[in-house]
């Protein structure tokens, strides 16, 4: 299923929202009475800086390239918020982008210098990127069958997210190019020669 964005639209950043219901989840894990919140909602956020991307040097392919990032999700589950950023202490992420003959994959990845604490968001869809160029980042249709998210904050409390929706934020229009400009203006003085009669008598 894809869930339909605004293609090739500009942002500054590449962020969004997403939501989804928990499975393989823990909480309390460490506690006396540990547990799980299999089944119930999960939102988030995510947030990647253009500016920011820069090769790793490594597992970079025809078909897959990685780059570090200073990147940002959030998770609320369970009553319970957490934060991957830079920003609250943690590491910066990555971002790998794939290719194959389904499509195109955005891979977000926080915090993975951690062993204990860390999380990851995978969008899939026909068309978020060119030439592996994290520069070209854009929203796109998300093939919400095909992407997932997780995260583990400490070993008491995480899931795997099984997504449902994915939106779009912080979207900015380019100007149109010269041309589009021109031929808008072709078409407006077409229009108006046409509306006027033979001999210069407007029509009726």
């Amino acid at each position: 299923m894809l869930v339909s964005s605004i293609p090739n639209a500009r942002a500054d950043v590449f962020s969004g929202a997403f939501s989804g219901i928990a499975e393989n989840s823990r909480i309390n894990a460490l506690g006396p009475t540990p547990g799980n919140f299999d089944g119930s909602p999960v939102t988030g956020t995510f947030s990647l800086d253009f500016a920011a991307p820069s090769p790793t040097g490594g597992n970079n392919s025809a078909t897959t390239a990685t780059y570090a990032a200073i990147l940002t999700l959030t998770f609320d589950a369970a009553g319970q918020h957490t934060s991957f950023s830079p920003m609250d202490g943690g590491n910066p992420g990555f971002v790998s982008l794939s290719v194959d003959p389904n499509g195109q994959t955005v891979l977000l990845s926080a915090d993975y210098g951690y062993p204990v604490h860390f999380a990851s968001l995978s969008l899939a869809g026909p068309d978020f990127f060119s030439g592996l160029d994290p520069s070209t980042l854009h929203p796109g249709p998300v093939n919400i069958a095909n992407s997932s998210a997780s995260f583990f904050d400490s070993r008491a409390f995480g899931a795997d997210v099984v997504i449902d929706s994915v939106s779009f934020t912080g979207l900015s229009v380019p100007e149109p190019p010269g041309w589009i400009w021109y031929l808008s203006g072709l078409g407006g003085l077409m229009l108006t020669r046409s509306a006027i009669a033979p001999g210069g008598r407007r029509r009726q």
